[in-house]
């Protein structure tokens, strides 16, 4: 999924429920946030492409 546009008050909604239904835990190894404002695409790159650390998944936001 992806989301676009100027509201950025609609979208801090967005992705705060996202991240709450999901059950987002920075500290687990196998979920990983970037805000791609920050973010260098090669450091993402590199997270989609690398295997769940002890899991069968891995969510990249």
């Amino acid at each position: 999924t992806i989301l676009t546009g100027d509201d950025t008050g609609q979208f801090e909604l967005m992705k705060s429920q996202f991240l709450r239904q999901i059950q987002y835990d920075a500290a687990d190894l196998n979920m990983t946030y970037f805000d791609m404002k920050e973010a260098v695409y090669p450091d993402v790159e590199i997270d989609l492409v690398s295997l769940p650390f002890f899991s069968e998944e891995k969510i990249v936001i």
